[in-house]
């Protein structure tokens, strides 16, 4: 089958479905085709969503992939391709990317990057760092390493500090995790950046960079009321071990437990994906939760509470989930999602009457994904291959492929 061939190859498969029955494989297979042809897309939003659904379906997209990435010159599918695979570990890509090396293009030349070494390019990245385009600034920023290299380390603590694209100062502040307590001073700096997602970067990064000094640097945040720093502070404490100081894990919890009652309901929003990512073993403050979840009215917020309590205390979890099958919005459609994947019966209903509606073009794309993949009823979510909404078409092939690789 060839990817100009998508509406043969469909009329094809509906041929065999009728006398063969139903094949997530052959059907995986027409889901592909569709994504190879929308990669290529001169739409830059279909074909980047191409792209994202073939790498979210894992071995299953990659050949779709390599193909895309043997493509001739340096169009935008072939790049997006290269880089999917380069960091996937692949070899022969990053060379691919690393021999785009002198394109003038800045979006060839941030994709050639990722194909570069640390240490041989070291600089001709120092260069790039100091590039007009903040794509290739950006590029640059994660690839350098400072670990024992004082240049390096100088350079991207004053492009975390001066760089005016926040997304630069960010990938900057994740380098210089890798030097280690040499790159604390620069990282507790960057905790006042005047940007969110560069303080949360940096919480992050100050972990990495030395545990011991991270305790003492994020301490104060968990002294003021919650907020985005401080509870992503807090998240990150609660996963270490506990030393019982002011800074372990349980007065890390701690904040988290107040954090479910803010005032802002995105803190407490953040403060329920907190929880969720604590590991089952750790010491979850699960009643609060409970208490919280009681009395919340706001949906994207109880579907964070419900994720909280889904591993620890699956029933009440659950009837919270079917509670909000009943919102119009994503937290009725992620609900569903999560219980589609247990065989909920209205759950997968839902997706499907979600996905088979006139709503907007984000809910029904996301329904129509875990149609296939997280209810695992591909040949359910087929009859969106050929939706008049392009997003919803790439959605529910990325879906379609993904369960054909998990089957």
């Amino acid at each position: 089958m060839e990817a100009d061939d998508l509406d043969g190859a469909i009329a094809a498969y509906e041929d065999y479905r009728r006398s063969e029955g139903a094949d997530a494989d052959v059907l995986g297979r027409v889901a592909g085709l569709l994504l190879e042809r929308e990669a290529r897309s001169d739409d830059g939003e279909r074909r980047r969503a191409a792209i994202l659904q073939l790498s979210l379906a894992g071995t299953a997209g990659e050949p779709g992939l390599i193909r895309l990435a043997e493509a001739e010159g340096v169009g935008p599918s072939r790049l997006a391709a290269l880089e999917v695979l380069a960091r996937r570990g692949s070899e022969s890509a990053r060379l691919s990317l690393r021999a785009l090396a002198d394109h003038e293009d800045p979006a060839v030349l941030a994709a050639a990057i990722l194909g570069m070494d640390p240490a041989l390019d070291r600089d001709l990245l120092l260069e790039h760092l100091r590039a007009p385009s903040a794509e290739v600034r950006r590029a640059a920023a994660r690839a350098l390493s400072p670990r024992d290299d004082a240049d390096v380390l100088r350079a991207l603590a004053e492009a975390a500090r001066v760089d005016p694209d926040p997304a630069v100062r960010a990938a900057a502040v994740g380098s210089l995790a890798l030097a280690g307590p040499a790159g604390v001073d620069a990282l507790r700096e960057r905790l006042g950046d005047p940007m969110s997602s560069v303080r949360l970067a940096a919480v992050g990064a100050l972990v990495r960079a030395d545990e011991a000094q991270a305790r003492v640097a994020l301490g104060a945040l968990l002294e003021m009321a919650p907020s985005p720093a401080g509870i992503e502070a807090a998240r990150v404490l609660a996963q270490l071990d506990d030393d019982g100081s002011p800074t372990g894990a349980s007065a890390a919890r701690a904040y988290l437990r107040g954090a479910l009652e803010a005032r802002d309901a995105g803190l407490r929003s953040q403060a329920g994906v907190a929880l969720t990512g604590l590991p089952s073993t750790a010491d979850a403050p699960i009643d609060a939760v409970r208490a919280a979840l009681a009395t919340e009215t706001e949906p994207e917020v109880r579907l964070s509470f419900a994720r909280a309590l889904w591993r620890r205390d699956r029933a009440t979890a659950s009837r919270a989930l079917e509670d909000l099958l009943a919102d119009e919005g994503m937290p009725g459609v992620q609900a569903a999602a999560l219980l589609a994947a247990e065989a909920h019966e209205a759950a997968v209903s839902k997706l499907d009457e979600v996905a088979r509606g006139d709503g907007v073009s984000v809910l029904r794309r996301t329904a129509a994904r875990a149609l296939a993949r997280e209810a695992m009823q591909p040949d359910r979510a087929r009859r969106h291959l050929g939706d008049e909404d392009a997003l919803v078409r790439i959605y529910a092939a990325g879906g379609i492929l993904a369960a054909a690789a998990a089957s």
